[in-house]
């Protein structure tokens, strides 16, 4: 997970459970590829960990297990999959570092860090995404519009998952498809709203994000890694004298 640092840097958390999957990586070397060079090392898109499912391989490394139907909790897909997320730039960390001892290090914020942030803000944005393709997508044009939408979503940078409304918005009016895509997301966005206290604190300036005057000191239990603050000693609603 990544935390606030300076304007050009961050704090990542290597975790224990980073270096297992490190540890268990499946490289191989590409040949004949579409590009000039013969030869291309990788990791296996297909086998990451050495199997065709990723996701159970990561939480047979992880020791997780599964239900009598064979099934695997939600709850444990989600950890896989934000730990896959985090994956890339946890092997950038090993590798600068030259270390497997886990803790917090400082990563740049360009390159790495920036993807980690994008795929982790798409993450936020796939149950959006899901209804928009489930009841947007009624013809190839349709198909066409939603690649569009995958892509903006691909590439939100920041801290907010949900500044790609901004993105959407531009679309209102031009066609049904992005008028109905905007009005999903603008509801996932509430959904994903609802019990942010800062929406609703008189200390906090951005209603949409985090700008607390207290720097959010008084915040005592968060949600989606700090985006959602659920509960703050220095709470006050906006509208109370």
């Amino acid at each position: 997970m990544g935390k606030q640092q300076g304007q050009d840097s961050a704090i990542f958390t290597l975790k224990e459970e980073l270096i297992k999957m490190i540890e268990n990586l499946n490289f191989r070397v590409y040949a004949a590829t579409e590009y000039d060079d013969r030869y291309i090392p990788g990791i296996d898109r297909k086998r990451p960990f050495g199997n065709s499912g990723v996701t159970g391989d990561v939480l047979e490394i992880l020791g997780r297990e599964c239900d009598e139907e064979g099934e695997f909790r939600e709850e444990d897909i989600d950890e896989a999959e934000n730990l896959l997320i985090e994956l890339p730039l946890a092997l950038t960390v090993v590798v600068e570092n030259k270390t497997f001892t886990p803790g917090d290090y400082e990563v740049k914020r360009y390159v790495s860090y920036s993807r980690y942030q994008r795929m982790k803000n798409y993450k936020a944005l796939h149950a959006a995404l899901d209804e928009a393709e489930e009841t947007l997508c009624q013809t190839e044009e349709d198909r066409k519009r939603f690649i569009q939408l995958q892509e903006i979503c691909m590439n939100v940078s920041g801290d907010n998952p949900w500044d790609v409304m901004r993105n959407i918005r531009w679309g209102e009016g031009l066609h049904a498809f992005w008028d109905g895509a905007f009005r999903i997301f603008e509801k996932h966005h509430a959904q994903a709203r609802g019990n942010d206290k800062c929406c609703s604190c008189r200390h906090n300036s951005e209603p949409f994000g985090l700008d607390c005057e207290y720097a959010c000191t008084g915040v005592t239990k968060i949600a989606q890694e700090g985006r959602i603050v659920l509960a703050c000693d220095d709470y006050e609603r906006a509208d109370q004298e």
